[in-house]
């Protein structure tokens, strides 16, 4: 039953009744709201203060006027006010301990504390360049837990140790690991990123496509690396160089001119020569004596009793005069290591080759061809598939498969490449990749190609057309699992990756370089 008191002043003396069945209670000052007589108001709004009462026009019964903002602070009539130092929720008068302050809201948008001076206890923005909660870059490394190592000195500003760095020194005095193209607040609640100007990693050389490799920001947070094809000079420190100085600064195939400092294709058998290294096949053969021809590129090292200026067959080394063969004559190259395969610099002069008939057997130590590439390391062949660390015994270099250059065997990424999970292209174009995968089991990778499904091919790059993954895609060469870190030379030790599988969705793989040696053949 509800119970009023009715309270009456008759010439200075305090006079008592029962009123029907309310009770009447005189006013002390406590705010009691009224909920069955008066109606609430909604005239003042609540500013973190106890609702403060007002007399009903009969004098009888309180009115609390409701708040008519929304409701920012909790009243509770009690705790510490917005400002002061706290460690939970409970200890706040506003029931929100946020940055370790009292703070008027909870305080948890982007870019937002309650600890920015000099407005500490109201949530205000962060101030422009600063990031001090790490949410502008999500890629940076999550710092270690404490350990339970207590950190000297400084608090943790009421946050606690699981995955936010402290506000000053951060654990073990490691700090989070920003990455380059992380943003920092802009002073307005969001994020602003580094641009395209910003370079993310040093540039590097795609030694299988022979580009330039250079990374910069997108502005939305991520290091994108764009290749730019070198054509027929080779690569060199992530850089398309403009001249060549000798031929090995040229691609498979071609010869650095003296002349324009530029790489032009070697010259087929038959072809006017100077030098052996203009010619394909690696000869530039002298006319035979008291002739006035040219030097021309042939197929073999002639020599007498061959010629390869015949008419007829220039660039062919064939029979000259003093050798009959009913069949043709022809060449027998000496095959020092015992490979199958004759000395590619076999001649005559040199007794490295014989001059024989086509259809006989050649001398011993001798076989009908001249492809090996170095007849004294039996490793070196046309063909060989191995790659080796160490190189060729007789000429050196590592160019064992004898096709005219060194391939390495692992493949080379910028110097901070780490594994992680590619997504679909945006706008023809594949980001870094990503620390966490979308699914159990995906492979991670050091590097996002772009790359086209034959089945789409010449359709659009939509997002079923292209993937930026290789590991599926027809003709987008082998997945960028495992590599160096930065350029390594053949035989040359450097940083290695092995990228891994993720164990569940959302899930992340380590990446922890070890020493390996660079392999090529």
């Amino acid at each position: 039953m509800k119970q009023q008191w009715l309270t009456l002043i008759w010439g200075g003396a305090f006079l008592a009744a029962c009123s029907g069945p309310e009770m009447v209670i005189p006013d002390s000052g406590v705010p009691t709201e009224d909920v069955a007589t008066t109606t609430d108001t909604g005239a003042i709004q609540d500013t973190n203060r106890p609702d403060t009462p007002t007399l009903d026009t009969n004098n009888t019964v309180d009115v609390v006027v409701p708040e008519s903002g929304p409701e920012t602070s909790i009243d509770t009539g009690s705790g510490a006010t917005n400002g002061s130092a706290c460690s939970s929720n409970t200890a706040c008068r506003s029931g929100f301990c946020v940055d370790g302050v009292c703070c008027n809201t909870s305080c948890n948008g982007t870019c937002e504390r309650c600890d920015v001076s000099p407005s500490v206890g109201t949530c205000s923005p962060i101030p422009d360049g600063q990031d001090p909660d790490i949410e502008c870059d999500p890629a940076a490394t999550t710092p270690p837990a404490d350990g339970g190592v207590t950190d000297s000195g400084t608090s943790d500003a009421g946050r606690s140790d699981t995955g936010t760095a402290d506000t000053g020194t951060a654990d073990g005095g490691t700090g989070p690991q920003r990455t380059a193209c992380g943003g920092v607040c802009n002073g307005s609640r969001t994020c602003r990123f580094p641009d395209n100007t910003q370079i993310c990693a040093n540039p590097s050389c795609n030694t299988t496509t022979n580009s330039a490799v250079n990374s910069t920001c997108n502005g939305q947070g991520q290091c994108i690396s764009t290749p730019t094809a070198c054509n027929n000079i080779r690569c060199a420190s992530g850089q398309c160089p403009a001249f060549c100085a000798n031929d090995s600064n040229c691609v498979t195939g071609m010869y650095c001119n003296g002349t324009s400092q530029q790489c032009v294709r070697k010259l087929a058998d038959g072809n006017p020569c100077v030098t052996d290294n203009q010619c394909q096949n690696a000869h530039c053969v002298q006319p035979p004596t008291g002739s006035t021809a040219s030097p021309v590129c042939c197929n073999v090292a002639c020599g007498p009793p061959l010629s390869c200026h015949t008419t007829g067959s220039v660039g062919r080394c064939s029979c000259g005069p003093g050798l009959n063969c009913t069949m043709g004559c022809t060449l027998f190259y000496r095959d020092s290591d015992a490979d199958g395969f004759g000395d590619r610099n076999g001649s005559v002069a040199m007794n490295t080759a014989q001059a024989g008939c086509v259809g006989s057997a050649p001398p011993s130590g001798f076989v009908d061809n001249n492809t090996d590439c170095d007849d004294r390391d039996n490793r070196a062949f046309p063909g060989q598939t191995n790659s080796f660390t160490t190189q060729r015994t007789g000429v050196g270099g590592f160019d064992f498969n004898c096709d005219g250059s060194e391939t390495k065997l692992y493949a080379e990424y910028a110097t901070n490449a780490t594994c992680g999970f590619c997504r679909p292209p945006v706008n023809n174009t594949c980001g870094s990749p990503q620390s966490t995968c979308t699914s159990s089991g995906a492979q991670s990778q050091l590097e996002c190609d772009l790359n086209r499904l034959f089945l789409c091919f010449p359709s659009p790059c939509t997002s079923y057309c292209c993937g930026c993954s290789p590991i599926i895609i027809i003709g987008g060469g082998p997945p960028d699992t495992q590599g160096f870190r930065g350029a390594v030379g053949c035989g040359a030790t450097g940083n290695f990756v092995s990228c891994g599988t993720c164990a569940a969705v959302n899930g992340t793989v380590s990446t922890s370089p070890f020493s390996r040696v660079q392999a090529c053949r």
